[in-house]
């Protein structure tokens, strides 16, 4: 059966009536979340500058606040060192009064290479004036010039016991006494003498002045580095042994002071009869 239309007006107040549908919420993008990308912090630069006593450390500014204070500590008390404010005596008593085993060193042994009395030996240059020097209790020999500098170095000196010797007997160990040389011999025994077979004689001086020749001299050894090993290097008849190298230092000096060179030898010993 055919229903009849219904007038425009019912059918916008039946639609008006109805309860309006719940919209859809949309979809809500995720935030994005920034973050930062962790680097590695620069390294720490340094700036060194060598100086007497040691060297400064002067940080970059990339570093941090408290490796900056560690490091101006370290500065501050190398400053000290330097200027006298941190102090030890010869025996390892600090300036506070406390007793530690410290060594002081010079600061000059600070930029010393190893081989500095090797190579001060070398370096050396005979002047007018030159001494050489023995000290018969620690066998150690030294030339002196007239303003006090010196090099050191090793040498041999008599055994301390009566021997038989080119028809001798006598007590062996070298006398403390002054000398002077005058003349260099070459002699023909090449095993007692080097292989230059050079002795260069010691005159006695006496009080007065005047001068006596002697058996005692100076000269080198064939087998040197044997002689040199022996216990307390007290080992030649009487005589002072040097290297064959230092022989040649010492014949320089001698022409250096016009063929001639006082030599002293010390302390006297006490002899030990075998």
């Amino acid at each position: 059966m055919r229903t009849k239309k219904q007038p425009i007006k019912a059918k916008i107040s039946k639609i008006a009536s109805k309860k309006p549908s719940r919209s859809r919420k949309l979809p809500v993008a995720p935030r994005t979340v920034l973050r930062r990308r962790k680097v590695a912090p620069k390294p720490a630069v340094f700036t060194v500058t060598r100086m007497r006593m040691g060297a400064t450390v002067v940080p970059s500014m990339a570093m941090g606040h408290k490796v900056k204070i560690a490091l101006v500590a370290v500065v501050a008390f190398l400053t000290l060192s330097a200027t006298g404010g941190v102090s030890a005596s010869t025996d390892g008593t600090l300036t506070d009064g406390h007793t530690e085993p410290v060594q002081t060193i010079a600061s000059d042994a600070l930029f010393t290479p190893a081989s500095y009395l090797t190579n001060n030996l070398k370096e050396w240059t005979p002047m007018a004036g030159d001494k050489f020097e023995v000290n018969v209790e620690t066998n150690m020999g030294r030339l002196v010039h007239v303003n006090g500098e010196s090099v050191e170095f090793e040498v041999v000196t008599g055994v301390r016991r009566v021997v038989s010797y080119i028809g001798l007997r006598y007590y062996a160990a070298t006398p403390a006494q002054n000398w002077i040389v005058r003349t260099t011999e070459i002699k023909r025994d090449r095993w007692t003498f080097g292989k230059t077979g050079r002795f260069i004689r010691l005159f006695k001086v006496a009080n007065d002045g005047t001068e006596e020749s002697t058996l005692y001299g100076i000269h080198p050894f064939l087998n040197e580095d044997s002689m040199f090993k022996v216990p307390g290097r007290y080992g030649s008849m009487g005589c002072i042994i040097l290297r064959e190298s230092l022989e040649d230092l010492i014949e320089k000096t001698i022409e250096t002071n016009g063929g001639s060179m006082s030599v002293r030898t010390f302390p006297e010993m006490p002899k030990t009869v075998a």
